[in-house]
């Protein structure tokens, strides 16, 4: 759906993608990723890099909202995916909107 200039829905962005990589090499995978969106000042929402299945590493950047995550399925393979935070199709509330709620 293309979203009109009058518009009072908000909107996200996501995408993700399948990371080819062998089982046994998937927990240096998570480990990587912890220590860099960590060290780069991502929030950790939810860390089960430990769970014996499908564990699942979510982070979130404060500044902007934008959100991270890494999972592994009951099959072993890993998905990575990117959402952004909420945002107005046009960039700005509708002027007939009421955003004091």
């Amino acid at each position: 759906m293309r979203p009109t200039k009058r518009s009072t829905t908000l909107i996200t962005g996501e995408s993700h993608y399948w990371l080819r990589t062998k089982p046994k090499r998937n927990r240096r995978v998570f480990d990587a990723l912890y220590d860099y969106w960590t060290a780069h000042g991502y929030l950790v929402l939810n860390d089960t890099r430990d769970a014996p299945r499908a564990p699942n590493l979510w982070v979130r950047n404060p500044e902007d909202g934008f959100s991270l995550s890494l999972d592994e399925n009951l099959a072993a393979d890993l998905k990575l995916a990117g959402s952004s935070a909420c945002v107005w199709p046009t960039g700005t509330p509708p002027a007939d909107t009421d955003t004091d709620d």
